[in-house]
């Protein structure tokens, strides 16, 4: 349930930023994810660590900047794909949304934070 809020919140101010960098000031698709997402890591990173898996593993700031590097290529090529498709950036990156947090979820419960 934790990670229910946690996830929440971050993919909140993610989302927000995100749109904010492709509705007010119209830049490229992969900036927009990648100025969102290194907003919400900060705040991500302490909130899944000392909240929702309370784990103590000192390597886990490495393995969480991994995850999120590889959820970065991720949603690069899904949002790409998915313009190229016909949806617009925004409909595209919520697919993407969809998509990552079960994903992150698992990584981060089983990799990150064991």
């Amino acid at each position: 349930m934790l990670f229910i809020g946690a996830g929440i919140i971050n993919t909140a101010i993610n989302f927000a930023i995100y749109s904010l960098c492709i509705l007010v000031f119209h830049l490229d698709y992969r900036l927009a994810a990648f100025l969102g997402l290194a907003v919400s890591i900060g705040s991500g990173f302490l909130q899944s660590r000392h909240g929702v898996f309370r784990s103590g593993n000192s390597a886990s700031l490495w393995r969480y900047l991994a995850l999120w590097a590889a959820l970065y290529v991720m949603t690069i090529i899904v949002v790409g794909w998915l313009i190229q498709m016909g949806l617009n950036e925004i409909s595209a990156y919520l697919v993407n949304v969809l998509i990552s947090i079960p994903i992150s979820f698992v990584v981060q419960k089983f990799w990150v934070f064991k």
